[in-house]
């Protein structure tokens, strides 16, 4: 078969796999190379997520520690549309948590699927068969499990993955985590509209006091061209170390990978970032993806120091409203998570969970029994706080004492 695309056209045989499944052909990419040959028809395949993107998957790919190449599997039948999944096959830590701690950590050879990286699985039937295929990889010994990173806990890939295989093959991550998306709401006053009269009122006054303080000494930049990258990420970093969100292993890092990603994303105009900045310090940031018609934030960042003036929430505002007067944008996504701010300006919100299936082997049985304890007895442990009503009081408790440690 050759397939055919802008400036190029090609042999699939040098990536097709040899599979059981009648009438239907797999090919797999596992090296740049390969990836982008299959961009084309990848990207035509419209998925919608920056992380399973063909440019964004190779950044990740070689800047991820512990990360052995991409994986990206097409998978044709005829006179149906292909179906993809945008992997990386890597080498790292499979964690289980219970209460938030780590209890599990064996080092497996894995399949990570990206965020929206199951492209064209419509249906149930797609999806068992995209289970199917990627339990052939596993048989094939290429991994000892392939994990589904936050897929909606009431979608056909959950479903899929429960009815393909005995039960001691599969598992669930703890959770579910929150998804919060919204669609742009128009002008500022609309955002504040969900808000109490009360919050609406401290809000526009805590505004108008911080402008009102500063004067020209407050300045409010958008970051969106690679040129400058290098001055972002000095902004970025003066913030981060005093923020709690880096102690909670989130927010702005100065890692090479973060740095590849944002220059890769102002190159191709996905990355945005606000600055505040007061009398020329940096003090907060919020900063996110634009990819076909979603904005989604990252982790934000403010100096604890700056905490009473509600730096954050200020960047926050100004962002939305932003983004709101851009006419290529159809959703504001805060991303997974819970966060009060998420509750405050979001419509609705959506479960998503991590979903692994392990190989059929005796170490894919351990791992999967193993996980699945945990996860059961985390499960538990989280229905019965969500009962008692403490959920909240314990996650703001954690970021207090982040906030402390900083």
């Amino acid at each position: 078969m050759v397939w055919h695309g802008p400036g190029h056209a090609y042999d699939a045989s040098i990536m097709a796999v040899v599979t059981s499944i009648p009438d239907v052909r797999v090919s797999v990419a596992r090296s740049a190379a390969e990836v982008e040959l299959m961009s084309v028809a990848l990207e035509a395949a419209g998925g919608d997520n920056i992380d399973a993107d063909p440019v964004w998957l190779l950044t990740v790919a070689a800047h991820l520690e512990g990360v052995l190449g991409p994986h990206v599997t097409r998978i044709e039948r005829e006179g149906l549309p292909d179906v993809f999944v945008v992997a990386r096959l890597e080498e790292r830590r499979l964690e289980t948590r219970l209460g938030g701690v780590a209890i599990s950590r064996p080092r497996v050879r894995r399949l990570s699927v990206s965020f929206g990286g199951v492209i064209g699985a419509a249906t149930e039937a797609d999806a068992r068969l995209v289970v199917e295929v990627m339990e052939q990889a596993l048989a094939a010994g290429e991994a000892d499990a392939v994990v589904f990173a936050k897929v909606p806990v009431d979608g056909v890939l959950v479903a899929a993955a429960r009815a393909v295989g005995p039960r001691r093959d599969r598992g669930r991550a703890a959770g579910p985590a929150a998804n919060w998306p919204r669609s742009p709401p128009g002008p500022l006053h609309r955002v504040m509209a969900r808000r109490s009269k009360k919050r609406r009122a401290s809000t526009r006054r805590s505004m108008r006091k911080l402008e009102e303080e500063f004067g020209d000494d407050l300045r409010l930049r958008r970051y969106t061209a690679e040129p400058e990258l290098d001055e972002l990420c000095r902004e970025l970093e003066v913030i981060s170390q005093s923020s709690y969100q880096r102690s909670l292993g989130a927010g702005f890092d100065g890692s090479d990978l973060q740095r590849a990603l944002l220059r890769t994303g102002l190159r191709r105009g996905w990355c945005r970032a606000w600055v505040l900045a007061l009398a020329g310090r940096p003090v907060a940031y919020w900063s996110g993806t634009s990819y076909r018609g979603t904005f989604v934030t990252d982790s934000p960042g403010f100096d604890p120091e700056y905490r009473e003036k509600r730096v954050g929430e200020y960047v926050m505002l100004r962002m939305i409203e932003d983004l709101c007067a851009d006419p290529d944008l159809t959703t504001l996504d805060f991303g997974w998570g819970d966060a009060d701010y998420k509750r405050w300006f979001s419509d609705d919100s959506r479960d998503v969970v991590d979903v692994c299936v392990f190989a059929r082997s005796p170490r894919g049985a351990r791992l999967a029994s193993t996980r699945a304890a945990v996860s059961g007895a985390d499960g538990l442990a989280r229905r019965i706080v969500a009962r008692v009503g403490v959920e909240d009081r314990l996650r703001r408790a954690k970021r207090r004492r982040a906030a402390r440690d900083d």
